[in-house]
Parts: structure tokens; C-alpha cells; sequence
């Protein structure tokens, strides 16, 4: 499936601050399109990830697609 043709109630784009830590208001956003993932497994997902943004300085991080 071609990202273009994913309708936009299903994509996620979120901007967190590495100057704070990702907050439980930010993983509230993601857990809005997870209904039927394991929100245990999802969180710690989003929680690596943002690790790995810090830790490796980047500016962003793009998964295209992530499909949970």
C-alpha cells in the first residue's frame, strides 16, 4: 500500500521535545490508534525509540510504515 493512499486518521506524526522526557500525554496520542495492540509492548516500543533518537542525536525518526 502506498503511504499517500493511508488516510490520515491512521497516521501519526508527533513532535517531542528531547529537551523533556516523552510524557504519558505523548504515549496517550500513540495509544489512540493502537485499539487492538498490547499497549504494554507499544509503550516500550515508543519509550526505545525516543531513546534512540536522543542517544543518537538525530533530528528525526521515520519508520515508513510502521505496522502494528
Amino acid at each position: 500500500m502506498d503511504i499517500e493512499s493511508v488516510p490520515k486518521e491512521f497516521i501519526l506524526t508527533k513532535q517531542i521535545s528531547k529537551a523533556e522526557d516523552i510524557n504519558e500525554g505523548d504515549l496517550a496520542e500513540f495509544m489512540k490508534l493502537s485499539k487492538s495492540v498490547d499497549s504494554k509492548k507499544l509503550v516500550d516500543f515508543i519509550r526505545s525509540l525516543y531513546s534512540f533518537s536522543v542517544n543518537t542525536d538525530a533530528t528525526m525518526v521515520e519508520i515508513n510504515p510502521l505496522v502494528i
